[in-house]
C-alpha cells in the first residue's frame, strides 16, 4: 500500500508541476514495490510520464516500455490504461510517431473492450470520461487518429 500511495503522490506532484519531487516519489514507489510485481507496471508508467515531462525522453521511454512488457507478461493490480497511454506518449515524445499512433489505437481498442463489460450505460460512460487515464486515451486517439471518442 505504501508503494501505491507513493505512486499516487507522484501523480499529484506531477500535476502540480513539481516534477523533481514527483520523480523522487515515483522512484521510491518502485523501490517499495520491488517485491510486489503486480503493482510495478503502474509505478513504472508514472515514472515514465514524469521523465518525459522533465525532458528525459530516452529514460522515460525505457520505463514505459518495461511497464508495457510487464503488463503483457502477467496480470497487474491496476493502471492498465495509465501504462498504455504513458507508453504511447513516450513513443511520440521520442519521435516514433507511427508506433505512438499504433500504441494509442491499441490502448483505445482495449479500453473500449473493457468498457463493454460494464452493462450499466451511465457507469460505462463515467468509466470512460471520469477516469483520467481513460479519458486521456480517448482524447489522444481522437487527436492522433481521428478516432471517435466512443
Amino acid at each position: 500500500l505504501v508503494g501505491a500511495g507513493r505512486a499516487y503522490l507522484a501523480i499529484i506532484l506531477q500535476r502540480a508541476g513539481e516534477l523533481e519531487r514527483a520523480e523522487v516519489e515515483a522512484r521510491q514507489a518502485l523501490a517499495d514495490l520491488e517485491r510486489y510485481p503486480p503493482s510495478q507496471p503502474m509505478a513504472l508508467a508514472v515514472l515514465a510520464s514524469i521523465l518525459v515531462d522533465r525532458g528525459e525522453v530516452a529514460e522515460g521511454l525505457e520505463a514505459a516500455a518495461l511497464a508495457m512488457a510487464r503488463l503483457k507478461g502477467a496480470p497487474i493490480d491496476e493502471g492498465q490504461s495509465r501504462v498504455r497511454v504513458s507508453y504511447a506518449e513516450a513513443l511520440r515524445a521520442a519521435g516514433r510517431e507511427s508506433e505512438a499512433r499504433e500504441a494509442i489505437g491499441e490502448a483505445r481498442r482495449i479500453l473500449l473492450a473493457r468498457a463493454t463489460l460494464i452493462k450499466d450505460e451511465s457507469l460505462r460512460a463515467r468509466f470512460l470520461s471520469n477516469v483520467p487515464d481513460n479519458a486521456r486515451t480517448l482524447k489522444l486517439a481522437e487527436a492522433w487518429l481521428g478516432a471517435k471518442p466512443r
